[in-house]
């Protein structure tokens, strides 16, 4: 197991939570998410890569009993749902999108 999804895993542990909101991209909208995120060049550079590393967490979180929705960021309206809720457009307001997503069960769920 990957480190940085052991710590996930880790992180988890203990705090009652049944699903996890997993931000989602359309191969198509790749890069375009790239360039509207504060943090884009720590993503990975090709989806191909982004999709393995993001399916192999879905599995490990699957694994560990939790329901996973996959919350589809569309890079437009993810900047515009940044802004209306106070979150910067990086890791931070990707999770907090993700987990709004799994709150409300907007998402398709794994």
């Amino acid at each position: 197991m990957k480190p940085n999804i052991k710590k996930v895993l880790d992180s988890l542990r203990g705090r009652g939570i049944q699903s996890i909101g997993l931000p989602w991209y359309e191969r198509g909208e790749w890069v375009q998410a790239r360039a509207v995120m504060e943090d884009g060049h720590s993503l990975a550079r090709t989806y191909g890569e982004w999709e393995a590393n993001a399916k192999e967490l879905e599995q490990a979180l699957r694994g560990e009993g939790y329901a996973v929705v996959r919350a589809h960021i569309r890079p437009l309206q993810f900047v515009a749902w940044c802004r209306a809720n106070g979150h910067n457009v990086n890791s931070e307001g990707r999770n907090a999108f993700a987990n709004w997503c799994a709150m409300k069960g907007d998402g398709e769920v794994h």
